[in-house]
């Protein structure tokens, strides 16, 4: 395997391990108009939410019903429309090269923690600088890090991760 390869798929080994986009949790709007997860933002948007529910509670049912208790209503039908799994669907970019680089990463992790948070960091985080991870390695791994060491960490990591995958 060549280096440009490796530097490829420890590349594709962040994005499918590492963390996901922060734009997936920030829902603002749905195609059909506002988003339920939206509505959960601000006390002016729970007022608009009751306000939206209005009639599909239950109460005006039971008001045609003669005010009739909850219990004595009929239950509204419906059809069951989840899918029962037991596990979940795997992930489509998880390839047999990618396990192996993941089970190489584990098995330096356990050999040189330093190493591998390194490596870790470097392609699972996004959006920091180096000097930025190497304080992030030095505090989850509580040793002091300088940028320097962290780029030479990083560079052993990347020649042991190498040589464990092409072996």
């Amino acid at each position: 395997m060549k280096p440009e390869d490796f530097e490829d798929l420890l590349h594709v080994w962040g994005k499918v391990f590492g963390e996901r986009k922060a734009s997936e949790w920030d829902e603002d709007k749905s195609p059909t108009g506002n988003s339920s997860l939206a509505a959960f933002g601000s006390q002016r948007s729970r007022t608009v939410k009751r306000h939206d529910v209005a009639g599909r509670d239950g109460r005006s049912r039971r008001m045609a019903m003669g005010g009739a208790p909850m219990w004595a209503c009929d239950p509204i039908p419906c059809v069951e429309t989840r899918q029962r799994m037991s596990a979940p669907p795997p992930d489509p970019r998880v390839t047999p090269m990618v396990d192996r680089v993941q089970s190489a990463w584990l098995a330096l992790h356990g050999f040189h923690k330093l190493q591998a948070e390194c490596i870790r960091v470097q392609y699972q985080v996004r959006g920091m600088t180096r000097s930025e991870k190497a304080e992030l390695v030095a505090g989850n791994v509580s040793d002091a890090i300088t940028p320097r060491r962290y780029k030479d960490e990083l560079r052993l990591a990347r020649t042991w991760m190498h040589a464990r995958i092409t072996a």
